[in-house]
């Protein structure tokens, strides 16, 4: 349920930021949000908390935001074009309101998820997540370009480091998973040889 719930806030905040043509500022404030409950995660379980009311969550968000945005944090948000000032309220602040309203704050890492997938296929842009044993270096540019190719949009590429796969790569696109990794090789190795005994 939480995940239907997600996708009509999601899919409500990019029709608004399609309008206002800022679907990628929007998406980007969504990105500074989840950083910030991430780093601060006792943050987002108060403001998921039944046992603090919501006119308090509203006044802890705000104190918060009013205190980030004093190092630059929160300097880019949109304000429907009001000047810029913590009290202005503009569509990611007005849905976090809401959220907090309605006791939904739970789903808000999905909604963050959801939206920057709607917002890349509006822009005609795919996320590639790469993980390597090792820093991919210089094959970085060629790898995207392989990928543009095969995607046929322009690829967002996400890197990470895993040594867990022992050599090799793992790309993983859409429903996509491509194993060309050391350890895949082994494992499906091993299942031959599993196979014949």
């Amino acid at each position: 349920m939480s995940g239907s719930v997600a996708k009509r806030y999601a899919t409500a905040l990019i029709e608004v930021a399609r309008e206002m043509n800022k679907v990628d500022e929007i998406g980007q404030e969504l990105e500074d949000l989840q950083q910030l409950f991430i780093s601060n995660p006792a943050l987002h379980q108060v403001l998921e908390s039944p046992a603090v009311s919501n006119e308090k969550k509203k006044a802890i968000y705000a104190e918060i935001k009013n205190k980030f945005s004093k190092t630059g944090f929160f300097k880019n948000w949109i304000r429907f074009g009001k000047e810029k000032s913590n009290e202005d309220s503009g569509p990611v602040d007005n849905l976090l309101k809401i959220l907090i309203d309605r006791n939904r704050m739970t789903v808000f890492p999905m909604l963050a998820r959801l939206y920057q997938d709607l917002a890349d296929e509006a822009n005609g842009r795919v996320r590639v997540e790469v993980s390597s044993a090792v820093e991919l270096g210089e094959q970085t540019v060629s790898l995207k370009n392989l990928l543009q190719k095969r995607f046929g949009n322009n690829v967002i590429l996400e890197t990470k480091i895993d040594p867990s796969i022992l050599g090799g790569m793992v790309v993983k696109a859409k429903d996509v998973i491509f194993d060309a990794s050391l350890r895949g090789d082994l494992m499906r190795m091993k299942e031959r040889i599993l196979e014949k005994i």
